[in-house]
């Protein structure tokens, strides 16, 4: 009788232990929806990176995805303390054209900087700063996947299709690759 006790509280132990240690590494949503945005504070982080995010051809190569799309939907600004080293937002991307890589129809793609409560956290490189995606508005996207996930390159990683130079320099550099 004491081993089927012994039993039956080791198994509870390691459900409780795996259910603990499973959510503290969830990603909460941290963004208020209810927050009016004239009270938001816009901090601004500095971030080092391998290799010169806006060189067309060094941002190619480390990109898995490039494509146009329209941003469907903002789908919220998320962040854990225990795995996540910035806040970053989720969107709904309707794929137009994928230049590099394979993509469905549509995707959900995570980006550096986001809301938490009243502070907007964003990106700031010289006088680029990487702002917060605008719903229906069309971009071309480079991205890598992390632990499954689509993310942006941080900086280059959305730029506007209404800057056709950017566009084309790009489009022609993934041409002389295939």
């Amino acid at each position: 009788m004491k081993k089927r006790v012994f039993v039956i509280i080791g198994v509870v132990l390691i459900i409780f232990l795996t259910i603990i240690f499973s959510n503290g590494f969830k990603s909460y949503r941290v963004d208020d929806e209810n927050i009016d945005k004239n009270e938001i504070t816009i901090n601004y982080m500095k971030v080092e990176f391998n290799y010169d995010v806006f060189d067309v051809k060094e941002g190619i190569n480390n990109s898995n995805y490039i494509f146009t799309g329209k941003v469907m939907d903002y789908l919220g600004s998320y962040y854990n303390s225990n795995k996540d080293r910035y806040v970053y937002s989720k969107y709904l991307i309707k794929v137009n054209n994928v230049l590099k890589g394979e993509l469905k129809e549509k995707v959900t793609i995570s980006k550096d900087g986001g809301y938490n409560k009243n502070n907007l956290y964003l990106f700031k490189e010289g006088d680029i700063v990487d702002n917060m995606l605008e719903v229906n508005k069309e971009y071309l996207f480079l991205a890598y996947n992390s632990e499954g996930k689509i993310r942006l390159i941080p900086l280059n990683g959305s730029i506007p299709l209404d800057n056709v130079d950017t566009i084309k320099s790009y489009e022609e550099e993934i041409e002389k690759i295939k």
